[in-house]
Order: C-alpha cells, then structure tokens, then sequence
C-alpha cells in the first residue's frame, strides 16, 4: 500500500464519484463498501459552527467512506491528513499535520481539516492535532479527528470548551431501512422479519451486513441462512481475525476469548471467572481501543462485546480448550449464583454441561416461576438440556412436570412424574429431596379425588420439606383450601395466612392466591367488608408485580369480580369478569378445585351485576367441577346457596321487562339510605330527574311498588346487603 501523500486541499463542487486519496485502509475482503447515508452527511454539512468532529467506531462502520462523500459536497475547503493503519506512519504525518496548519493558521474562511485514523500510535497523533488546533488555528477551521478508537483524554477537557459533535458506532450503524435497502441491491429477496434478525446480530454493524450478504448469497435456503448466521461464520470469523483482532496483543486476545462465555462484562464477574485481580482496568483500557467492546453506562464499569464477535470467540475457546470453557462456565455460575442472579447462573451450567447443577437451581426457582407466569422460561431450560438428560434427574423431570401442569397437560404431568420416580430409584433418599416434596402435591394437584387426600398430601410434602424451603407456601396454599372444601374454616384461615407470609418473601403469586381465598371465604360466609379489604390486596398484588400466570390471574380476578361487585363498582367488577371468565375458559380442569370456586366466585360476580343467565351457567359449571371431589362438603353448601339466590332472582328480578342497568344499579345501591334523590344526584353527579327515572324503572324491574319494597326485594334475590 503507498503511504501518506501530502496534505490534500479538497475545494468545493468537486464530483461525489472522485476518488479521495485518504482511503489508506486495506479494504475489508467484503464486496463493496457502504455507501454514506444521507443522514450522517447532512450532521456533518451542519459543522459550520462546530470546532471538532470526532468519528470514533471499529472497523467497518463505513468512517472513511462517510468523509471522502463529505469532502465531495461540503462548501468549505477540506484539507486532509491520513496516516494508514501503520504506528510509523506518525512521524511523517506530523511534518504533513504541521503544513496543513501552517496553510490554515491565517485562514479567513471556514475550512475543515480531517485527520484520518487518527488513533493510530496510541493516539499521539491526534493529540498533537487537537494542541495545534487549540493553540494555532482560528476557530472558522473544524477539526475532524476519525479512528477506530476513543478520542485522546485531552479531548475531554475541549467538550466543555468547544462546540462539538461524536459520532460513534451507535450513529454509525445502520437503521432498518438501510440494511433492508443494502440487502435489496444485493439482490437479496429477504422480508423485514429476516431484516430485523440480521439487524440484532450485526447490531447494525455495516460490515457485519455485507458479510451476512456474502454467507447468505452463498447458501441455497435463505430462511435456514438467516436463523444460523452469526460470528461463527467462516466468513464473518475470518473477516473479524484479519481486520479487528489482528493487532490485539496475545494477552488481550486471551483475556477476550475466555471471558466470551459472559454476556455483560465487568471487573468483578471477570476477575471472579478468570482467577485474577486486575479485569477492571483491562476492559477500561479495551473499552478505548479499537476493539468492538462498549461500555454500558457511563462510568465506563460495565461493558460488553459485540455479538458477532462473541459468537465467533466462543467458537474458537470451544474448538481450543472444552475443558476451560466448562471451568469458566462453572465458575461463572458459581459467582451468579452467589450474586442471586440464579437465572444468568442456571445459563452457565447448562452451558458448561453441569445438569446436576442446574437440576439444583432450577428446582430452587421452579415454584416462584410456575406461578409467576415465567413457566416458559423453565421450558426454556429443560429444552436446552435435553428430553434425555432431564429424565434421568428427579428435580429435572419434576420441574417437566411442572411445567405440563401450568400448561394444563396431564398426560405429561404423570409422564415427567413417573420419569422422576424412575430415576430417584427404590430408596427414597429422605432429606427434603424434590421427590420427597413435590410427587405428592403434583398427584394432590391433578388427580381426581377426595379434599382429605389433599390435605394429606400437603402434609406429606410439608413434613419432608426443609424450614426454608420456598415449597412450604405452596403447601400452605394447598393445605388452605383443603380444609375451606372440607367446612374447616379456622383451619383454613390458619395455613392460609401462614402462605401470605411465607408467600411475601420470595412468591408473591402465591401470596395472591393464599389472599384471593381468604377473600373467597370471607365472601362466601357473609363478610362482605372484611372480603373486600382481602380481595383488593390480592389484585393489587398481582398488577404491581405484573404477575400474568393464567391459573394466578385467573381466580384472583375471579374474587375481585365478586367483591367489587358486592360494593357497587359495577365497571370494574364487569372488566375482572371479563378477564376471568377469558382465562378459566381456556384452560382444562385439571384441579377441580380450582376450577370450581373460580366459577362459583364469578357467579355471584354475575349476580350481583343482575345477569342471571350467566350466573346459573357458572353455578351449574362450578356443580360440574365440585362433583369431583365427593368430600367438598363445603364447596357443595356454598354451590347449593348460589343456585337459591339465582333461583329467587329469575322469579322475582326477571320478572320485569329485563334485568338492571349500570346506572340503575348504582342507584339501587343508594336506596337503603337515608340520602333524598337530590343527594343521590349530587353523589352521582347527575340530575335529579336521571336518578329519579332510574329508581323507578328499579321499582318496576323488582315488581316493587316504593322504595322500602325495592330494598326487600333486592336483599332477598342477593343484589343488595343483608
């Protein structure tokens, strides 16, 4: 490659296609560069009042393209300084820095003076053009410094003093539409969605895109090309060894290579996986250098590489060394785990191929993940590990089982169960094993059976389960509404409040649940008030943690419907219905307990709100489901109460012309006062007229002939207290 000319006065109007001789990089073995967006162009053009412009990105952001399309068009002069990418190229480019600021030192027109691959030698060059600009040149002249590394620490002083403009990777890579537009002239046929995919791998990266083009064109499914492309690639690999880690010392390169199996970086988890003391100043220095590492928050602690070269670097550890990589992976886990991040921890073991280990995490997280709607995330899991492997661990296969419950599956539930038993063997190994704990609530939770049985099975799994374990809320629960079928109600309320407690901690979900059936009980046995306090707990519960699980939601909007129904908030308790009755109905009965209060709940949601039709369609569907538990004399007495209150309302309430509106529903719940329809009015904030109408066609809808009778009628049929 020839060296530096001299400085070049580029002047005005000169033709976009004119080669600039500042194009010193050897160029990337990719087709063509990219071409400089109109975007970028247009902040460069907009540098008139700007003193310094630093281009600062790694290789292949399109740097040197985007100046020789702005020295084309740009009114001012553009003087240019290049280097190459050699260190000895520092010295003869200062003799060509010091002429193009001797020829501009006196200028009385704007000018710009570009210093290319300015980083070169450790930065000094352009730390000598940032001193003769600040010393010597007049400030109509902008400096532009561009390379691939962090502009020099004297730059910062500057960025207080001078009007200025960064552009880093982030501004330089490539929107959507660029990409999509780059890959169409490529003769691509991709849609937006295969766009969008090779957008999060390359991250934008403008080479990283003409290298995608390249290994896609050479691969005949293009969709199948589009999923498997990453830094593994042998094109992607060879491009990033040549031009972006060939001048990393070997010792860098090591350092990069063993902490690739992390995903953030940081001093402590580095020196953690890598047995050593001094990461943080690495990456410090690695995060200014030429190297695709950005740091992450502005105090330059926390960094990560970019995610083709992540890829490729995990595949030259995991071709090198497997058995370091399955150390690092191992320590990583260790200090993840430690740190409580237990996900990022059960990724390290499962990448190390430690399943023991990850059988212990997972099933130390698997109760607050079923019922916090993050069941996929342990199908996740199990996934990566393999159908195989998780069959020959208890807590493996009890965590499939799960899942399959979450997923209403019971042919898998027993599957996973029976797998579990397989491979704890004959002996059982006592301790609070997961077998131990959860076969027995898992057979409570699905099978066809009697309250008592879960009662006992809870106990079961309670007596094998250590003090600490998170298990004993879930027991608590189960427990809870055993004795609540069974009419044991202080029994009840006593595990019931224990699983509030012990759910606060570290099950939220579970704390929601335990609270929605206290609620339930309180509803169901005439305590309307102290039912409502619990029922919004619940809810509020489930909404601040944004606890989605479907079997959780469910039932809690259930016993919100019911109790806000009960206080006239017609609205709300109409939308809890709404959500409700969308998730019970689509999930299988796999607990019939379950499915049973969660629709007795809404039918006397649907009572309160006058729709007496839906309320005998859930009573008889929660009959349906109390069936199955021949013991549930309880649940059968609360069943049987709801089929008399909607058997009196058909007689009496329907008897009109058809059933209360939510405006007059509001009023009805005023008629027991003493408040005159004037004040009624003003509560409503209507006029008097409205709430006047609306009492009457409550009058005539109830065959009530005053106000008095009104009240007797609505108390009898359920829509109004006792």
């Amino acid at each position: 490659m020839p060296g530096p000319s001299s400085a070049l006065l580029v002047p005005a109007g000169v033709e976009p296609s004119r080669a600039i001789s500042f194009l010193r990089a050897a160029p990337p073995s990719v087709p063509k560069r990219v071409e400089p967006r109109v975007r970028l162009l247009r902040r460069l053009l907009a540098t008139a009042e700007t003193r310094a412009v630093v281009l600062s990105a790694p290789a292949g952001y399109g740097k040197t393209a985007l100046l020789e399309a702005w020295a084309a068009v740009e009114a001012r002069p553009v003087v240019v300084v290049g280097l190459g990418r050699t260190a000895d190229a520092v010295d003869g480019a200062a003799a060509e820095l010091e002429a193009a600021v001797e020829d501009l030192r006196a200028a009385a027109m704007p000018a710009v003076l570009v210093v290319d691959d300015a980083d070169v030698g450790d930065g000094v060059f352009a730390a000598r053009a940032l001193a003769a600009a600040e010393r010597e040149l007049p400030a109509c002249v902008t400096l532009v410094l561009s390379g691939r590394g962090a502009p020099p620490e004297a730059f910062g002083r500057l960025r207080s003093a001078w009007p200025v403009l960064e552009l880093g990777a982030d501004d330089l890579a490539m929107t959507h539409n660029e990409a999509a537009a780059l890959i169409a002239a490529a003769g691509l046929e991709l849609d937006g969605r295969a766009v969008a995919t090779l957008m999060a791998r390359t991250e934008g990266w403008p080479s990283g895109l003409r290298l995608a083009i390249v290994a896609l064109g050479a691969q005949g499914d293009l969709d199948a090309a589009v999923a498997g492309f990453g830094g593994d690639d042998r094109v992607v690999a060879d491009y990033l060894r040549g031009e972006i880690l060939a001048d990393l010392p070997a010792d860098r390169l090591a350092f990069l290579t063993n902490t690739a199996v992390l995903g953030a970086l940081s001093g402590p988890v580095c020196d953690a996986v890598l047995e050593r003391h001094d990461s943080g100043r690495i990456l410090f220095d690695l995060g200014r250098s030429p190297v695709p590492l950005r740091s992450t928050d502005r105090s330059e602690e926390h960094f990560r590489l970019h995610p083709l070269v992540i890829d490729m670097l995990r595949a030259e550890l995991h071709r090198a060394d497997p058995e370091g990589e399955r150390a690092l992976h191992a320590r990583a886990a260790t200090y993840y785990e430690e740190a409580g991040q237990i996900a990022t921890a059960i990724d390290h073991a499962i990448a190390g191929g430690d399943f023991d280990r990850a059988a212990e995490l997972l099933w130390g997280i698997a109760p607050s993940a079923l019922f916090d709607g993050r069941a996929h995330e342990l199908q996740a899991w199990l996934a990566r590990i393999g159908d195989t492997q998780v069959g020959r661990r208890p807590a493996l296969a009890l965590t499939a089982a799960l899942t399959a419950l979450a997923d209403g599956d019971r042919d898998q539930v027993e599957r996973w169960v029976a797998a579990a038993r397989r491979a704890a063997g004959p002996v059982a190994s006592g301790g609070g094993s997961p077998m131990d704990a959860a076969a027995p609530l898992l057979r409570a939770a699905v099978a066809p059976g009697d309250a008592a049985a879960l009662r006992d099975r809870a106990d079961e799994a309670l007596a094998a389960l250590p003090e600490g374990s998170p298990w004993r809320a879930v027991c608590c629960l189960l427990r809870g509404i055993a004795h609540g079928l069974l009419g044991d109600r202080a029994a009840a309320q006593e595990d019931l409040e224990e699983g509030v407690r012990r759910g606060a901690v570290v099950m939220p979900a579970i704390e929601a649940l335990c609270l929605a059936q206290l609620a339930l009980h309180a509803l169901l046995e005439g305590d309307a008030d102290e039912g409502a306090v619990l029922a919004e707990r619940a809810r509020t519960r489930i909404d601040a943690r944004g606890l989605d699980e479907p079997m959780t939601r469910g039932f809690v909007c259930a016993v919100s419907a019911f109790a806000r129904a009960h206080r006239g908030r017609v609205e709300e308790a109409r939308g809890d219905v709404t959500e409700a009755r969308s998730i019970l109905g689509a999930r299988d009965a796999l607990m019939p307990w379950y499915d049973a209060q969660g629709r007795l709940a809404l039918a006397r949601a649907q009572l309160r709100l006058s729709d007496v039709a839906a309320a005998r369609a859930l009573t008889a569907e929660a009959a349906r489901g109390a069936s199955r538990i021949p013991d549930a004399a309880r649940l059968r007495a609360w069943i049987d109460d709801a089929w008399g209150r909607a058997d009196t309302f058909a007689v009496q309430a329907l008897a009109g012309p058809g059933s209360l509106t939510t405006a007059e529903l509001r009023v009805l719940r005023f008629l027991p006062s003493h408040l005159s329809f004037r004040e009624i009015a003003e509560r409503l904030q209507v006029s008097s007229n409205t709430v006047k109408t609306q009492a009457h066609a409550v009058y005539r809808k109830l065959d009530a002939s005053s106000r008095s009778m009104a009240v007797e009628r609505a108390r009898a049929v359920g829509i109004l207290d006792q």
